[in-house]
């Protein structure tokens, strides 16, 4: 039986979501996940404000919040619905045309990315009088360095990028996902256990598995489903097929320790392409469609909702805050080396688009994946500190860049 907490969490956490997208869709008019971003922190500062006075809001919300475990509920639940509603929709023919794009900002650039902010970050903390070792500055810099896909998709649906530039950042935003939880789990593994003991073929075994094992299984379980739906014509029957393998699929690869994440975009870029032309009834394609996009929308909305409420419960101080907004300079500035260094070799054989790097810099966000590896660490002597700059940097890149990305388009259209 459904516990009363839980129950009651996700009727407060629904009746947030319909409020908030309706504030935003009648009076804000940002897009959907920025606008109720903005609601779900105002309201969190009204609540930590008014604390004061009616301490009994807050210690309220914040028991809600913690009755919903936010890392679980994203990795284990959120992160296969919006992966493969993601994968459904990358068009396979532009994915193709910039595969070399994407599979070197996936991996070199997280790479880079990962150890240019672990530096820069470990030398702003001690500027600042704050003294946290390098290897978990490096950390830091591995679970911030991964653009979301989420965040990234739901900006991009309401942008007017040229096709090559969505698909080289969709298409990393989606897979880079492995690249930087290998780093991650290597890091934390070296900060636990010392250099000493530490084994470097571990983590070539460890990226072979996850990825190589997921990108696997998710063309094993896609090209299943695609089979089932092809044998019939009824469209509610093919959506509960698709469920089932979501959620199957991604249960199955977490048992086998390959990269669920990178198992659904394959399995939703397979389903999505194949179905669309060769399996599927127009009636068919058109619900199927409309389902995972309203998936989306709602855990997006969701997500967004969880990010903003979260400041109740994370340990930002003013200290911490500050170090936040230095470390929010020193990640765009490694975003944007990162991307730079390797543009410079691509642009002799594969021509990019104009302001490529402008845009491949200022588009990549940090979203809620980011957070909740950060709440993986809470139980080290750093976790805490990790939890509140991850978080802080998170809330910036998606109100600054996010809210900004059209005004640096304009400008490079002109």
């Amino acid at each position: 039986m459904l516990s009363q907490g839980i129950y009651t969490a996700f009727i407060l956490l629904m009746i947030f979501i319909a409020l908030f997208s309706y504030l935003n869709t009648r009076f804000i008019k940002l897009p959907a996940s920025i606008g109720i971003l903005v609601l779900s922190l105002g309201c969190s500062l009204l609540l930590l404000f008014t604390g004061k006075w009616f301490p009994s809001l807050s210690v309220k919300m914040q028991s809600v919040l913690n009755t919903v475990n936010f890392s679980d509920l994203l990795m284990h639940v959120m992160l296969s619905f919006l992966l493969f509603a993601g994968g459904l929709h990358v068009e396979r023919e532009n994915f193709r045309k910039n595969i070399v794009s994407i599979i070197t900002f996936a991996s070199i650039s997280v790479v880079l990315s990962t150890f240019i902010t672990g530096i820069l970050v470990y030398m702003l903390t001690h500027w600042l009088g704050m003294d946290i070792p390098l290897i978990y500055c490096l950390i830091f810099g591995a679970l911030i360095s991964p653009t979301d896909p989420i965040a990234v998709s739901s900006i991009l649906r309401h942008s007017s990028l040229a096709k090559g530039l969505q698909a080289k950042l969709a298409g990393e935003s989606l897979l880079n996902d492995g690249v930087g939880i290998v780093l991650f789990i290597g890091l934390v593994e070296i900060a636990e256990k010392g250099v000493a003991s530490f084994r470097w073929w571990e983590v070539g075994w460890l990226f072979l598995r996850e990825a190589g094992g997921g990108i696997l299984w998710g063309v094993l379980i896609g090209f299943a489903c695609v089979f089932l739906l092809k044998t019939i014509d009824n469209y509610k029957t093919e959506i509960f097929i698709t469920i089932a393998f979501v959620m199957g699929g991604y249960f199955l690869a977490e048992k086998m320790d390959v990269s669920g994440a990178l198992s659904m975009v394959i399995a939703g870029m397979i389903t999505g392409n194949t179905t669309r032309f060769k399996a599927m009834s127009e009636t068919t394609q058109d619900y199927l469609l409309k389902f995972w996009e309203l998936i989306d929308e709602l855990l997006n909305a969701l997500l967004f909702l969880l990010i903003g409420l979260e400041m109740l419960v994370v340990p930002v101080t003013g200290n911490l805050l500050l170090i936040g907004l230095v470390s929010y300079c020193a990640v765009v500035l490694s975003r944007w080396l990162s991307v730079l260094i390797p543009c410079f070799f691509l642009d002799r054989k594969y021509p990019l688009e104009k302001g490529a790097v402008k845009m491949l810099t200022w588009c990549a966000l940090r979203g809620g994946i980011s957070i909740a590896l950060a709440l993986s660490l809470t139980d080290n002597d750093h976790g805490t500190t990790l939890v509140a700059i991850a978080y802080t940097v998170v809330v910036l890149s998606i109100l600054l860049q996010g809210s900004t990305i059209g005004i640096l388009l304009k400008q490079i259209k002109r």
